[in-house]
């Protein structure tokens, strides 16, 4: 496959704060894919991110990866007026993804008349939560979602996670760049092991809000999106707490269609990344 070029692209939400991404434009495409990332992620961490985007414009879409605020975990923050502060995911509200994925349909809304979310990890849960909130809906293709309450209590190991939020809430910070001590996030499962660094508002925030609900095994969140949907595991997933089987049951009346699609692949679709990009390329084709 021919290797695809891409433009770096910046573009900015209705407050003026600056978002940076990589555009793949395919030809005179009026069709684009936006990526969400997950959890401390960026624009450029999902393992496969170049080949998909190969088989997207060689099908004739385009398509956008670019950073959330919630992006890594402490980055500098531009705004269109000379100001600057700190975001990242350590340090911002979950709430956050709705102006950020609101400013990428915007942007992409200047050269598409199809758009499609695509979300990886709690980049899911992102791009479920905006079409809850604001009702605005569109195409979703989940990537590696998670069960982000079970995964927490996992890791919490003896302590449940409603206890722990009492604990939390009851934290007093000296300033908002405080980080919560070593063992309050992260993941230890499967033998992936390790400490996500992050600040009492932001945990909370995540915690209290959809991340622990919507994708919650034994404890479902009633919502519909009334969209065509594709959710790709992997076999190998290690943030996956719950078999393929389950996952995918979870979804089934959760959208207007469901495609489910299991893959040998790890949590970044790795080493399948031309598998998915023909799985996605085709079924983009049907359902936009």
């Amino acid at each position: 496959m021919v290797s695809c070029l891409c433009e770096l692209v910046k573009f900015h939400s209705k407050n003026s704060y600056i978002y940076t991404g990589l555009l793949f434009r395919s030809g005179n495409s009026r069709r684009t894919v936006i990526h969400v990332h997950g959890s401390c992620g960026d624009f450029i961490s999902f393992g496969p991110l170049k080949t998909v985007a190969n088989h997207y414009i060689s099908n004739n879409s385009n398509f956008l990866t670019f950073n959330l605020k919630g992006h890594d975990c402490i980055a500098e923050g531009n705004w269109l007026n000379g100001r600057y502060d700190y975001v990242g995911g350590s340090l911002v509200d979950f709430d956050e993804c709705i102006n950020d994925i609101q400013s990428a349909i915007d942007y992409c809304k200047l050269f598409s008349d199809t758009i499609l979310l695509q979300g990886h990890s709690l980049g899911c849960d992102r791009i479920v939560y905006y079409q809850l909130l604001s009702n605005c809906f569109y195409p979703t293709i989940l990537l590696s979602p998670c069960d982000s309450y079970k995964l927490q209590q996992i890791y919490l190991n003896t302590k449940s996670v409603e206890k722990f939020i009492t604990e939390v809430e009851g934290i007093q910070p000296n300033n908002d760049f405080e980080m919560l001590p070593p063992g309050s996030y992260g993941v230890n499962n499967a033998g992936e092991c390790y400490d996500i660094p992050i600040t009492q508002k932001a945990l909370l925030s995540i915690m209290t809000g959809p991340p622990y609900k919507l994708f919650k095994i034994g404890g479902e969140e009633e919502y519909y999106l009334p969209v065509d949907a594709i959710v790709c595991l992997g076999s190998n997933d290690k943030l996956q707490v719950h078999s393929p089987e389950v996952m995918h049951k979870h979804f089934r009346n959760k959208f207007k269609s469901v495609v489910e699609i299991t893959i040998e692949a790890d949590h970044e679709m790795e080493p399948k990344g031309d598998d998915l990009g023909n799985i996605l390329s085709a079924w983009i084709s049907k359902v936009a």
